[in-house]
């Protein structure tokens, strides 16, 4: 289970992300919906820990990964690839946005 508790980001002066707190079951779908520039990137990106949190914690089944280097969050099958097939469906897999135009599957 990935549990978020009080996560807090800031570009610059601009608070972004305020004292989220989230309950993710694993192996179930959740969906992250909101208007452009509320912050749906910035969380992602705290939880894959390509972006450091100011404040808050993350954790994946119990243990604490908010300060754990995503190379160590990937090994931990925090964040992983997955290889599909072409007659699997879009709602089974996670989308996230890499460098450049490259998207890459990965299943949380």
């Amino acid at each position: 289970m990935l549990e978020v508790e009080s996560l807090n980001q800031y570009y610059g002066g601009s608070h972004i992300l305020r004292d989220v707190r989230m309950t993710v079951p694993e192996g179930k779908l959740t969906v992250l919906l909101g208007r452009n520039g509320v912050g749906k990137t910035t969380l992602l990106r705290c939880l894959m820990g390509v972006v450091p949190t100011k404040s808050g914690t993350i954790s994946w089944r119990g243990a604490k990964i908010s300060s754990m280097p995503t190379h160590k969050r990937v090994a931990g099958h925090f964040v992983r690839n997955v290889s599909c097939t072409d007659d699997e469906s879009h709602a089974q897999h996670r989308w996230c946005h890499t460098d450049g135009d490259a998207f890459r599957r990965l299943a949380i």
